[in-house]
């Protein structure tokens, strides 16, 4: 948010193990403090008036967010043979939330005062704007384990498991424009991680390959909407995202390198029931009394496919001058721009064309390059909510086109 004051304070202390033997370790201890606060001119004016209304108005005042987190973490790696190792480790965190805020409902102006007009005040309240002031703090602690087996099935090629679990803290739904206390929290999300993969390396060091599949399972996982007023934070019971990813890269030549990325993911809402209605959504659509169940939806910015083609080429020009030509073509196929499985905010499947061409001396403590992003020009979107009180209207934000530019770097 424009004019907020953020203040962060952090500290690591680790302490490891040399690398010689067959046990490594690593250890130590993380703090940190953050302090946000927003000012009554960070507010900003609702121009009711553009959206053909006879009235206008502006919700401002002031809040303050503190987060005090302090984690213990260690992670262990055990050489059971010359080509199996085991690696352990966990993290334990602690952390405390608190929030203070003011919301006024003020009238056209620039001063964030509290209006006193019963009709104004109304009006708002219609459209889920209210004023309040509310206190409230959290506490949330976890413990996170993780484990690793490797196995070094040649001098060249490795197998592994692994099984992670991570967490995400709780805390306040700060954009609420009408105080509900039940919902004024967000829990903290959980999250277990399982990948099994390969690695290798071909031809005497020139061709290297991975291969790997992952089952990630989240639980009340944290989910931004635009619930038509303003965006809010919430919960979604359970999700699920799993999938196989392929890298490769191959040294075609001592100067050419061809690269290449495959992803699959299946990645959707196990239950999430509760969810919100997008703007004009009907009960043949799904929404029942204000709500949606999204079991069984794709995710937010989950394509089912995604992937890369990378060349890179390096060679000498003249004496003491190396040119070079990195290109690379991505893609991604259909995706939700929304949480809330709105259609209209449905991205269309896509692929962008990079370029970069230039000089450098031989050293590299300088470099001229022409750089081209997006040359295929595709439209693309990157997040998307409908306009209140305007049906059919919605605001979507759009990455750049084509674009081209001269990029001088140096480096002393």
């Amino acid at each position: 948010v424009l004019g907020q004051d953020v203040e962060q304070f952090s500290q690591e202390f680790r302490l490891e193990s040399n690398t010689t033997g067959p046990r490594e370790y690593i250890t130590g201890v993380y703090y940190e403090n953050s302090v946000i606060r927003t000012p009554q001119e960070a507010h900003s004016d609702l121009r009711f008036v553009d959206f053909g209304l006879p009235f206008d108005g502006k919700t401002c005042g002031t809040s303050k967010w503190t987060d005090n987190t302090l984690g213990l973490f260690g992670q262990g790696t055990y050489a059971v043979s010359d080509r199996l190792s085991l690696t352990a480790g966990a993290r334990y965190q602690e952390s405390r939330k608190r929030l203070s805020k003011d919301n006024i409902i003020a009238d056209p102006g620039d001063i964030c005062a509290q209006t006193t007009d019963p009709v104004q005040l109304a009006r708002m309240g219609a459209l889920g704007r209210r004023p309040f002031t509310v206190q409230s703090e959290r506490d949330d602690d976890s413990f996170s384990p993780s484990l690793t087996v490797q196995y070094d099935v040649t001098d060249n090629s490795m197998i592994y498991a692994s099984y992670r679990t991570g967490f995400k803290s709780g805390g306040f739904d700060v954009g609420q424009s009408s105080l509900d206390l039940t919902t004024l929290q967000f829990d903290s999300e959980d999250a277990d991680s399982f990948e099994v993969g390969l690695k290798s390396s071909l031809m005497e060091g020139r061709g290297e390959i991975s291969l790997s599949a992952f089952h990630n399972t989240f639980k009340d996982l944290q989910v931004s909407a635009f619930n038509g007023t303003t965006f809010t934070v919430g919960n979604a019971a359970e999700a699920l995202s799993k999938g196989v990813e392929l890298e490769s890269r191959f040294l075609v030549t001592p100067t050419v390198t061809l690269g290449a990325n495959l992803l699959y993911l299946d990645g959707k809402y196990d239950s999430f029931p509760g969810a919100a209605c997008y703007k004009g959504q009907t009960a043949e659509t799904g929404c029942v009394g204000g709500a949606q169940d999204l079991g069984g939806v794709r995710l937010q910015y989950a394509p089912e496919w995604s992937g890369s083609l990378d060349i890179d080429w390096r060679d000498q020009l003249w004496a003491n001058f190396e040119g070079f030509v990195q290109g690379s073509l991505s893609f991604a196929s259909e995706q939700f721009l929304s949480p809330d499985a709105n259609p209209a905010m449905q991205q269309e499947g896509y692929s962008k064309l990079n370029l970069r061409v230039g000089i450098t001396p031989v050293n590299q403590n300088w470099e001229l390059s022409l750089v081209g992003r997006n040359l295929t020009d595709e439209m693309t979107g990157n997040f998307g909510y409908n306009i209140p009180l305007v049906d059919g209207a919605y605001v979507e934000g759009v990455d750049p086109g084509r674009t081209l530019a001269i990029q001088l770097r140096a480096a002393f």
